[in-house]
């Protein structure tokens, strides 16, 4: 009876099964060991090693070693190492660990849509990156009349006889006089 696990410390006391145990009886008491992975991190006997050391959070590698989750990502574990992973719309840009997804891919102008992926300047515009995609507005008093991105802003609308003030407005050839787009507008020099 000092070491039988069907008759531990007396005839018929058998040693009770636990989930993800082996039992054993040592001097006429039950003793409990956990299979490999496993844990009773909660320290109570009737549920036996109830937690995954592989694969709990709260418990990774052992009991008590929580993952704890870094900025913009939910903590997770496998094979009992903590990682982690982005949150929607999110990366690991650089490959730093301790800061997390630190970029915004739907905001970030070096990292627009995904890592690595950068907006390009165009001459006359302001970039930017909006829901994943690059974009680009014209400075004030420059205007992107051929379309063209390459260019970007190429027409300055404040002085541009065929573009004055906007794309497509042309000042008109007086008789006598000489077109002229100042701030914008249209105006006419005497000869």
């Amino acid at each position: 009876t000092a070491t039988d696990v069907a008759n531990c410390g007396g005839c018929g006391v058998a040693c009770a099964t636990r989930a993800n145990a082996s039992a054993a009886c040592a001097s006429g008491a039950c003793r409990y060991t956990c299979a490999p992975t496993f844990g009773d991190c909660n320290g109570m006997a009737a549920d036996g090693c109830e937690t995954n050391t592989n694969t709990s959070v709260a418990h990774c590698g052992g009991c008590g070693m929580g993952c704890a989750a870094p900025a913009n990502a939910t903590a997770t574990c496998a094979a009992g190492a903590c990682g982690f992973v982005c949150n929607a719309n999110f990366a690991d840009c650089n490959g730093v660990a301790s800061d997390g997804c630190e970029v915004d891919l739907l905001a970030n102008r070096s990292n627009c849509g995904r890592c690595g992926v950068a907006c390009p300047a165009r001459p006359g515009a302001a970039v930017g990156c909006s829901m994943g995609a690059c974009t680009s507005s014209c400075n004030d008093g420059v205007a992107d009349c051929d379309g063209l991105a390459s260019n970007g802003c190429e027409v300055n609308t404040q002085t541009s006889l065929t573009h004055c003030g906007r794309c497509g407005n042309a000042c008109p050839t007086p008789a006598n006089g000489t077109a002229t787009c100042t701030a914008g507008g249209c105006g006419v020099a005497c000869n």
